[in-house]
């Protein structure tokens, strides 16, 4: 984390994270160095959907697969 390190937090963290979490929740983050889980992210809407370990390739297939199947031939690409 940026925090962990000392250093100011970088890639448009300062800017882009408040706009998706909510300033009080960005700062804390931002200042703390706070590591979430995937359920905490995906309560505070840092992350469309949270799965288990053990289930993340078979979802993220599942996604992909739908993805090829609804999309434009060249906006998904292999």
């Amino acid at each position: 984390t940026f925090a962990g390190v000392g250093i100011h937090p970088g890639m448009g963290a300062t800017h882009f994270l408040p706009k998706v979490v909510g300033d009080q929740v960005a700062y804390r983050l931002l200042l703390t160095g706070e590591v979430l889980t995937g359920a905490q992210a995906q309560e505070i809407n840092l992350v469309a959907k949270a799965v288990p370990d053990e289930e993340v390739m078979e979802d993220a297939m599942k996604l992909a697969l739908y993805m090829e199947k609804h999309s434009a031939p060249l906006a998904v690409r292999t």
